[in-house]
């Protein structure tokens, strides 16, 4: 059986004293791709800022399992610093300080780093600047970089924000690629399609309410049947 990561156990989150989510529960397991869907305002993002411990909830607590921690955790956030001045492997190399680490890098770090530019497929570009990338390339080089960071989990939050439609693709096939090889992921989408594609489990939440659901995505497909879907878009 799969090993626990972490649990979030009878949270609620909210914003300025007011509950966005209520009650939400679930565990996280070794090889689970967890997608997070829900309406505007149901508080996605603030489940995987839970998840990194940079916020905390108004009930409810979200429980690691032993020898996980929040630096173990590596996150793509939805908003990118597109003007960065270096190197693609430094920002990569960036990745390693969320690890603990003190401010230098070890040979080990180098060969982490070296192992997901090769992942992602951007080993080629290493010496490039940042700041002259396309953002579909900006976005795997910002995905290598979180690689490094994720000993343990992945979070992505909308990993294609702002991309065309070749880049998403491109995107997915490599989300598809982690999750294939056992990282365990956490990503907030609107894309059904994607989530239906990527997804082992399913957390749909409902603003001010408990979730909607949450389990695997054959159960959710029985239970919903696509009704919560306009045009492809989970609402």
């Amino acid at each position: 059986m799969a090993e626990p990561i972490l649990t979030f156990d009878h949270v609620t989150f909210g914003h300025d004293g007011r509950p966005v989510s209520r009650n939400v529960n679930f565990t996280l397991h070794e090889g689970d791709c967890l997608c997070v869907i829900g309406g505007s305002g149901s508080g996605r993002s603030t489940v995987l800022r839970l998840m990194l411990g940079t916020e905390v909830p108004m009930e409810g607590s979200v429980v690691y399992a032993p020898g996980v921690t929040k630096n173990d955790i590596g996150c793509l956030p939805q908003v990118r610093d597109a003007h960065m001045s270096t190197t693609v492997r430094d920002v990569v190399m960036a990745g390693c300080l969320r690890r603990g680490r003190l401010p230098f890098f070890t040979k080990h770090d180098r060969q982490i780093a070296s192992e997901r530019l090769h992942l992602v497929g951007i080993a080629d570009i290493e010496k490039r600047k940042f700041s002259e990338l396309s953002g579909g390339m900006q976005q795997k080089v910002l995905l290598a970089r979180a690689l490094c960071a994720a000993k343990k989990l992945l979070l992505l939050d909308d990993p294609v924000h702002g991309l065309d439609k070749g880049s998403s693709d491109e995107m997915y096939d490599l989300i598809e690629t982690i999750c294939m090889v056992g990282m365990p992921v956490v990503m907030v989408s609107d894309d059904a399609t994607a989530v239906f594609r990527l997804a082992t489990h399913i957390l749909h939440l409902a603003s001010a309410d408990e979730p909607r659901f949450f389990g695997t995505k054959e159960e959710y497909l029985r239970t919903y049947e696509g009704k919560l879907f306009e045009a492809g878009v989970i609402v």
